[in-house]
């Protein structure tokens, strides 16, 4: 799967680390806590913007495996974390990154996780995590997903997965007509059978409780206005409505896209969750 550009990526960070529920990543730090130096996976990692976000609340060292299929986007990570960091050291094709009094390793690898999901246990994590991207996969590939960390006890802990909660301000006649047709496309499959798209939460919900997790869930939606955020409003209300275009008419289209340059705020739901075995 790939498909994300890196600026695409950049513009949104900002919105993405303030809408990240604060006490959902103290539980998984907490969670965390008893090992020295707990091995994370981030899957479809992007440039690397969860990582930023949540290795500030871990422990003094940490290593990360950060997974993408996007070799381009890979080389970013390295570029935008080598710049984040205090200081950064190259060793093999990783990083060791210093980030105030934390050392932070961090290994890359291009795979095709939606086919190579065992590849992830060849070292059992401590902790694996993903930010924007289980409404992405399938309802199926979510369950055998699950069933595999739940063999190896390992915790999972998802951020900012959309859950079809959108407002935006003024509200417009065609935004029902447009928000409609963008589920339906959602719900297209993105290589790993027919995606879940805003059902995505529920089904890691149920997923890991029936495997004998604890789960909880919480907000984490994005709060963007006019004044603060019009780059990244104008830029997702264009893909929403390319992508609505392929089952809304294209008169609701051309007046959706057409009412973005008068749009003051809106409200883009997410959901976070950490799933821990009861036993961890």
């Amino acid at each position: 799967m790939t498909g994300f550009s890196a600026d695409w990526l950049a513009l949104r960070e900002e919105a993405d680390h303030a809408a990240r529920n604060e006490e959902l990543g103290f539980q998984v730090a907490s969670h965390l806590a008893s090992h020295e130096c707990p091995l994370i996976l981030d899957l479809g990692c992007g440039t690397g913007s969860n990582l930023r976000a949540l290795a500030p609340l871990l422990g003094l060292k940490q290593h990360w495996h950060l997974i993408d299929l996007d070799a381009g986007l890979l080389a970013h990570a390295k570029a935008q974390l080598r710049a984040w960091a205090d200081y950064a050291e190259v060793v093999h094709n990783g990083l060791v990154l210093y980030w105030g009094e934390q050392q932070i390793t961090v290994d890359f690898s291009q795979t095709y996780i939606d086919k190579d999901l065992p590849i992830l246990f060849n070292k059992i994590p401590q902790l694996i995590t993903a930010a924007a991207f289980f409404d992405l996969v399938s309802e199926q590939w979510i369950a055998n997903f699950a069933q595999q960390l739940v063999q190896h006890s390992t915790a999972f802990y998802t951020v900012l997965t959309y859950d079809g909660e959108e407002q935006w301000h003024p509200p417009y006649p065609e935004d029902r007509t447009v928000l409609a047709a963008f589920h339906r496309h959602q719900g297209l499959d993105k290589s790993f059978g027919p995606a879940a798209g805003p059902r995505a939460t529920t089904c890691l919900q149920q997923a890991f409780s029936q495997g004998g997790y604890e789960v909880t869930t919480a907000p984490s939606p994005w709060h963007l206005n006019a004044q603060d955020h019009p780059e990244l409003m104008l830029a997702l209300g264009q893909g929403i409505g390319e992508a609505a275009a392929h089952f809304a008419p294209s008169d609701a289209i051309h007046n959706w896209t057409d009412a973005l340059h008068y749009r003051r705020h809106a409200v883009i739901g997410h959901l976070d969750l950490f799933a821990r075995p009861l036993a961890g």
